[in-house]
């Protein structure tokens, strides 16, 4: 299980969320539905959802030039024009051209990208271009993308934080060429429904690692409280056994135990007690801390 992550789980949340993407990609043509923004929180699994979309359409090789349908860019931090136009040269396989102007970048990225018959290119982390403050910078992010929707014949999904929202909901110009935007939401866990089915997904994830895995939904509490519900931190786990753990655990209970070591020797949470020292109080500390539980407790 060296460098494992997760694998790619087809749960119903990431084709609901597919789906949106592929109404964006069906609408390609068109300068007004093309758009798209997919917001949550970090740790949701944004980036996870880039992965399993670049997995339903893979690169196709070809003797000229690749078709490459989907196309995954990381937005910069220090954004600008030539800065974004460059990462999208990056992520095709082109050289960088980092004196260019951006009316050059943006011809060369325009034809790059029928040249590759990309059909969606997606932007993680596009918070990362939004300025704390000022208004040219921003601006900055509001013409590369206004270029993408007008001059390219292919979908524009954005994925980030719920503040990135605010392209959507503060930019006219972005909002006129834009669907409404997808909200990513974590795992619920109030209702039966949502333990079943939080369960069903650590079984998958488990499952495919050949992992020992409980049916039981006290492994499902167990599991929810070590990591909130957070994708991150699963994986996080799970890596982070591996390296701890040379021998691979065979039963649950030595799957729990390496937990535990693994919980105390990277620190997970100091403030509270492990929630895989089945002993202790642990999972209900952890619990507690879920939003909708703390929201109960502050009432």
């Amino acid at each position: 299980m060296s460098n494992q992550t997760l694998p790619l789980i087809q749960h119903p949340r990431f084709e609901v969320a597919f789906k949106y993407i592929k109404q964006c990609m069906q609408c390609r043509h068109s300068m007004n539905s093309k758009l798209g923004f997919i917001v949550g929180e970090a740790g949701i699994g944004k980036t996870r959802l880039m992965q399993f979309v670049k997995s339903r359409y893979p690169v196709i090789k070809e003797d000229i030039a690749d078709q490459i349908p989907v196309l995954a860019v990381r937005c910069p931090s220090r954004f600008s024009e030539s800065t974004f136009f460059n990462a999208i040269l990056c992520a095709i396989g082109a050289p960088q051209r980092p004196n260019a102007t951006a009316a050059k970048l943006k011809i060369q990225v325009q034809e790059l990208l029928l040249q590759h018959q990309v059909k969606l290119v997606l932007i993680d982390e596009i918070q990362d271009g939004i300025p704390q403050s000022g208004v040219r910078d921003r601006s900055q992010v509001v013409k590369s993308l206004k270029f993408l929707n007008d001059e390219c014949p292919c979908a524009i999904v954005c994925l980030g934080i719920h503040t990135s929202r605010s392209l959507y909901d503060e930019e006219s110009q972005i909002k006129s060429r834009c669907r409404s935007p997808f909200n990513m939401r974590h795992f619920d866990y109030q209702t039966k429904e949502d333990k079943d089915y939080w369960l069903s997904f650590l079984l998958g994830v488990f499952e495919d690692l050949n992992l020992p895995v409980s049916k039981e939904l006290s492994f499902a509490d167990l599991m929810m409280s070590a990591t909130l519900g957070d994708l991150r931190t699963l994986e996080r786990l799970i890596v982070d056994l591996n390296l701890n753990a040379p021998e691979k655990p065979e039963t649950i209970d030595e799957l729990l135990d390496k937990f535990n070591e693994v919980w105390e020797a990277y620190e997970y949470d100091p403030s509270r007690p492990s929630p895989f020292d089945l002993s202790g109080s642990g999972v209900s500390e952890g619990l507690a801390l879920l939003p909708f539980n703390q929201l109960v407790q502050a009432h």
